[in-house]
């Protein structure tokens, strides 16, 4: 449909520029997208950074033939894991778009849960435009956070075909976790490599990341950095 007699501004054609701190902060909070997120540097000929491009890789579905971990094998040298609860909610309350009247759009899904409580999660949605598909999302959110899940971490003998994403089959008989043993397979969300006068180790953190000093000071350092940017921009 075309209108004669109507000015047209030029379209804006620079880039919009970010910090990457702030890409990978809106990034978390769709992290249950299930992929790796990354940065991939791209430098000019004297090796002056030019640009940074974000990198999204789907999590692995199939367990990696180059290791595994299994007890009683030489590679694993010590491990330790325990039921994460933090996570688990038993109600989820999705809330989308609005309609012509101002009506907002709402779903819901909710169990009982003995061993947690109630625990609820609002969510807010505003492209979704029927009461339906709320609820639809809140069954699907509410399937991923209604249990709680095992994680994780396990010291390796060096092990540099480690990779993050990997599915890796383990089996660990003499642990268990609330009667469970731990056999199956497991995503690794951190690889750590080390030399140490123990000699050259790897740790796995299997399910979850489980937090260490580096990572409270870096989050500190990031936020002091991230104000300063935004002042100077």
């Amino acid at each position: 449909y075309v209108q004669t007699g109507l000015t047209v501004e030029e379209y804006n054609v620079v880039a919009k520029q970010n910090f990457v701190i702030d890409a990978f902060e809106e990034m978390e909070t769709v992290s249950g997208s299930k992929n790796i997120i990354g940065v991939k540097p791209v430098y000019n000929s004297s090796g002056s950074l030019l640009t940074c491009y974000l990198t999204w890789k789907p999590l692995s579905t199939t367990p990696t033939a180059r290791y595994s971990v299994i007890e009683g094998t030489p590679r694993l040298i010590s491990a330790t894991f325990d039921i994460v609860g933090e996570d688990v909610f038993t109600f989820q309350y999705v809330k989308g778009g609005t309609d012509d009247s101002g009506n907002q759009y709402v779903g819901s899904q909710g169990y009982t849960n003995s061993e947690y409580g109630a625990r609820y999660k609002i969510n807010t949605f505003t492209w979704v435009e029927s009461s339906a598909l709320c609820a639809a999302i809140a069954g699907g959110l509410l399937s991923d956070s209604k249990e709680p899940y095992v994680a994780g971490q396990v010291v390796l003998e060096g092990t540099p075909a480690a990779k993050l994403g990997d599915l890796v089959t383990v089996s660990i008989p003499s642990l268990e976790v609330k009667g469970a043993q731990i056999d199956g397979t497991y995503t690794v969300y951190r690889v750590s490599h080390a030399l140490s006068p123990e000699g050259y180790r790897t740790t796995l953190d299997l399910g979850r990341i489980k937090k260490n000093e580096w990572d409270y000071i870096a989050q500190n350092l990031t936020r002091i950095a991230k104000i300063a940017y935004k002042n100077q921009a």
